[in-house]
């Protein structure tokens, strides 16, 4: 009778693993779904089976779907807490759902499972990457290439930091590593894409987009990096067609829709815009961005009582949606009402106050309300609060400073500009009238041929 029992036991487990091994062979392949359904069998079979829910993690987090990855790898764990791979695995699937928090924890807790866990390592450093921790992600960079110099995901996280951190060069070396050690690391050729992009070299970007499409065909996301590249290179026909391939990828992926709505929308295909964001909220009716888009759209077509009642929607979904007030107080500001427009922009400096369009839409309002002084106090609060944009503030300090009589501060905020910028022209433009109100006629001509020889503006940038 026990001899029996044994028999069965023993035919039940070659079974589940005979499943668990055809899934292998299938995820091998990059024949996910398949592989899923051979997980799947294995786990009917024996619940109890952490491998079979930690590689349906894995493949969930290669299809995207993190939360399925990450209920699958919480599984594997309560059935066995043991194995730090799943604790990586899952940390993926938080990162990206911008879950840092929780990805930094199962990291640690990976580490302390294996201390000398490379993966770990390489999974820790991106992830205080994602949280603005620079340097402590380079140093985790570092660990995971001494405990593993062939770890092309430490390399190219070492890149990315080394990309934020704007060594661009130190960045393409990471990267290039990283296709030394692993010529089919599609990310890294998709990373030297967002590199080249980032230095507006658009050609060079297709170029290593495609490297990296042809090495990985299912990723929505190559076909949208390609997409803007195509779209930036002035190729909005490839453009346009690198997001219906990925409709027929994921044709239920909302977020292809949305980009290429966004595109559409700042090629002034208004129509066509509003047809994808439509789609996109049939998709996922709780997505506000969808309906700010749609908003203004419509209001750039003149459909203002369309463009009201989407804008309604977006911050009844979320009524501290930064974009969702930028563009409410964006379609005031187009209908001149100011009172309304500058509360919205108000609200979302509240809510980010890093956010700088906000800023130049209410010092606009203020330059076309001739109020000068609270145009110079709101840009004033914009650089006390980031450093983005800096030469158009300093551009936009000189000029209303000027308008305000106050040359001295005008001459000021010129050289500033320069200081950061010396091949663009306004800034220099800037300087030769302040110079010229301030009685130096001499010294002002000079600076008004440079400003001739790079080109300028006049008035607001």
């Amino acid at each position: 009778m026990f001899n029996l029992f044994k028999k069965e036991k023993n035919y039940f487990d070659s079974e589940y693993e005979k499943f668990l091994k055809s899934g292998k062979l299938k995820q091998s392949e990059g024949h996910y779904k398949e592989a899923l359904w051979h997980y799947n069998k294995a786990i009917e079979l024996n619940p109890l089976c952490a491998e079979g829910f930690y590689r349906k993690g894995w493949i969930e987090t290669l299809l995207n779907r993190n939360e399925e990855a990450i209920t699958d790898c919480t599984a594997s764990i309560l059935i066995n807490p043991y194995d730090a791979h799943v604790y990586n695995r899952r940390g993926q699937a938080y990162n990206a759902l911008k879950q840092h928090e929780e990805a930094l924890e199962d990291y640690n807790k990976a580490l302390k499972l294996n201390p000398i866990n490379s993966l770990a390592y390489a999974g820790r450093a991106e992830t205080k990457r994602l949280l603005s921790d620079l340097k402590n992600g380079y140093k985790d960079s570092l660990r995971a290439i001494k405990i593993e110099p062939n770890n092309e995901y430490a390399y190219h996280t070492k890149g990315l930091i080394e990309f934020n951190c704007k060594k661009y060069n130190k960045a393409f070396n990471s990267y290039n590593k990283a296709i030394e050690i692993n010529p089919n690391f599609f990310e890294a050729y998709s990373s030297i894409g967002d590199l080249k992009m980032s230095q507006e070299n658009y050609n060079e970007a297709i170029i290593y987009y495609k490297k990296a499409l042809a090495l990985e065909t299912k990723q929505v996301k190559l076909y949208d990096n390609l997409a803007w590249a195509y779209y930036y290179n002035e190729q909005t026909n490839e453009a346009i067609s690198m997001f219906e391939k990925a409709k027929k990828i994921e044709p239920e992926n909302y977020s292809i829709y949305y980009t290429q709505g966004v595109m559409q929308e700042e090629n002034e295909q208004y129509e066509d815009a509003i047809t994808n964001y439509e789609k996109c909220i049939e998709l996922r009716p709780d997505v506000d961005c969808a309906y700010y888009q749609l908003a203004w759209s419509y209001h750039l077509l003149g459909m203002q009582e369309k463009s009201d009642d989407y804008i309604s929607k977006a911050l009844e979904i979320d009524p501290d949606s930064l974009y969702a007030n930028h563009y409410k107080g964006c379609i005031a500001c187009n209908l001149k009402k100011y009172s309304e427009a500058i509360d919205c922009f108000l609200k979302s400096i509240n809510i980010d106050a890093s956010y700088i369009e906000s800023y130049f839409k209410l010092a606009e309002i203020y330059y076309n309300l001739y109020n000068y002084k609270e145009a110079i106090n709101v840009l004033k609060l914009a650089i006390e609060n980031n450093n983005k944009s800096l030469y158009k503030i300093f551009c936009n300090l000189s000029y209303l400073s000027f308008l305000d009589n106050d040359f001295n501060a005008s001459l000021n905020y010129a050289n500033q500009a320069i200081f950061l910028e010396r091949n663009f022209g306004t800034g220099y433009y800037r300087k030769y009238n302040a110079l010229l109100f301030l009685g130096k006629t001499k010294t002002a001509e000079k600076y008004l041929n440079i400003a001739n020889t790079y080109g300028y503006k006049e008035g607001m940038l």
